[in-house]
C-alpha cells in the first residue's frame, strides 16, 4: 500500500486489491488522525491494517455522493474508527451503503464540521 502526501496535509492511500486499484484521498487533521474523502471502490482490509500499524485513526469519512464506487468501506470505517457523514437525500436509493450508525447531514453549499479543530465546508457540486 502507498502512503503518499500530495499537499501539505493531504494525502493518498493507494492499494492494488486483485485487478482493482483502490485510491482513498485523506486529509490530515492531527498527527495520527485523519478525515477520508469517500472510502473506496472496494473492501479494502489492506487499508485497515495499514492504518493500524501506523497507528492512524480514521476520525471520519465525508461521502461526495452515494455510488458503489465511493463507499466500499463505509461500513468497516463506521465500526471501528469513526462516523461516516453523508447526504441526507441520498439515504433512501443508496441505503445498503450507508450503515445505520451513519451520521448523516445534508451536503449543501456552506454546511461544515469539524473535527479535532479542523472545520471542513462543503461546496454542493453534484454530478460524478
Amino acid at each position: 500500500m502507498d502512503f503518499t502526501q500530495i499537499s501539505e496535509n493531504g494525502y493518498i492511500f493507494n492499494t492494488t486489491l486483485r485487478a482493482l486499484t483502490a485510491t482513498v484521498l485523506a486529509q490530515r487533521i492531527t498527527e495520527n488522525e485523519f478525515v477520508l474523502i469517500d472510502s473506496g471502490c472496494s473492501p479494502c482490509p489492506e487499508l485497515f491494517e495499514e492504518l493500524d500499524r501506523r497507528g492512524f485513526r480514521i476520525r471520519a469519512c465525508i461521502c461526495t455522493h452515494l455510488h458503489w464506487d465511493h463507499t466500499a468501506n463505509n461500513e468497516e470505517i463506521v465500526n471501528r474508527h469513526g462516523i461516516v457523514l453523508a447526504t441526507e437525500g441520498e439515504r433512501a436509493p443508496y441505503a445498503g451503503q450507508v450503515p445505520h450508525n451513519s451520521h448523516l447531514v445534508s451536503i449543501m453549499s456552506g454546511d461544515s464540521a469539524t473535527f479535532s479543530g479542523k472545520t471542513f465546508r462543503f461546496i454542493y457540486t453534484p454530478g460524478h
